[in-house]
């Protein structure tokens, strides 16, 4: 079945439900494109199974598309605004085109491109209620923006990603890793592990108990306020988070739980050496809010512009080597929100 869309006034607003007959054959062929120079803004697409073509690039710049292939083994092309495809199952194809795009995963070992969006996005969580129910990625997941060959990714298939800068996560354990760019990453639920990489990365971890690193760049990582579980912010190098830079462009850790309680989030400086120039790993020693002393390895905690600034310094010349932000919902920031 071949359905093209043609829509002299540029004016259609409207879904499109198993195409050509309505009762959903197999195998169809969807082209939107423009008539007259104006193109229709064609909101929804459904396919049922079978191998299907989805074709949307002379559509609506203005207005993107929700589309659902359905079954099969499929090829879809986005347009040039924001799209959001969702995957059933099949071993598909999506060129999303431009915009800021969303791919919803689905079974299959599937291939997904971005487009030429800076804010495209990977969603591993979805219900999609409509044709049919589909309830996917109900386990946990591991991805990596900065991969483009193919990844495991358990019942879902082995799939392939480029030009994506974010990804949303699901209820269960993810392990979700960004790239060099500024990524948006957010775990759900469950215990997640979070690493931003470079870039200035935002880092959401939801509930759950989640390790959450930042890593160069100046980021934000969001906490998720819990009276049942802990996360921790991971540090790993002092080139995670200035010195150098203004104030608002230091690393920002939102929401923190610093209750001093079993459930309390932590801030792990382990993996930093507190004794810059020796052989050994040595542990910080915590100064509270007074001024560095001569020893090396030493952190300190100010109150300032509505936030607690946290310095680290290593070689014991006073000055600061890494320094992040800390905003605290409970309680008030102090040595037992540590590990050094």
């Amino acid at each position: 079945m071949v359905e093209r869309i043609l829509d002299p006034s540029g004016s259609m607003d409207a879904d499109l439900r198993d195409p050509g007959d309505g009762s959903g054959l197999d195998n169809d062929l969807v082209w939107v494109v423009s008539y007259a120079g104006i193109a229709p803004a064609l909101h929804n697409i459904y396919t049922g199974a079978g191998t299907d073509v989805i074709d949307t690039y002379d559509a609506n710049a203005n207005n993107g598309h929700l589309i659902h292939a359905g079954s099969g083994n499929d090829t879809v092309y986005g347009g040039r605004a924001a799209d959001s495809a969702l995957d059933s199952s099949g071993n598909d194809f999506y060129d999303l085109g431009d915009g800021n795009d969303s791919a919803y995963v689905g079974k299959g070992n599937d291939v997904y491109r971005g487009g030429a969006g800076t804010y495209d996005s990977v969603v591993f969580l979805y219900t999609y209620a409509d044709n049919g129910n589909y309830t996917l990625a109900t386990n946990g997941v591991t991805f990596d923006l900065a991969k483009t060959g193919a990844q495991n990714l358990g019942a879902l298939g082995r799939d392939q990603f480029s030009g994506f800068e974010n990804v949303a996560g699901t209820h269960s354990a993810d392990r979700l890793f960004g790239s060099g760019a500024a990524n948006q990453l957010d775990g759900y639920d469950g215990n997640d592990l979070l690493a931003g990489r470079g870039g200035s990365d935002l880092i959401t971890g939801g509930q759950g108990q989640d390790r959450l690193i930042g890593g160069a760049g100046a980021d934000s990582i969001m906490l998720f306020e819990s009276l049942r579980a802990r996360d921790t912010i991971v540090y790993s190098s002092l080139s995670d988070s200035g010195p150098g830079v203004s104030y608002s462009r230091l690393d920002r850790i939102q929401d923190f739980d610093a209750r001093n309680i079993a459930a309390g989030d932590k801030i792990d400086l382990r993996a930093l050496d507190a004794v810059a120039g020796t052989a050994a790993n040595e542990a910080f020693q915590y100064r509270g809010s007074g001024e560095f002393g001569s020893a090396q390895g030493e952190v300190r905690v100010r109150f300032l512009n509505g936030a607690y600034l946290v310095e680290v310094d290593t070689d014991g010349d006073v000055a600061a080597e890494m320094a992040f932000r800390v905003y605290v919902a409970l309680g008030s920031l102090d040595r037992q929100d540590f590990l050094l």
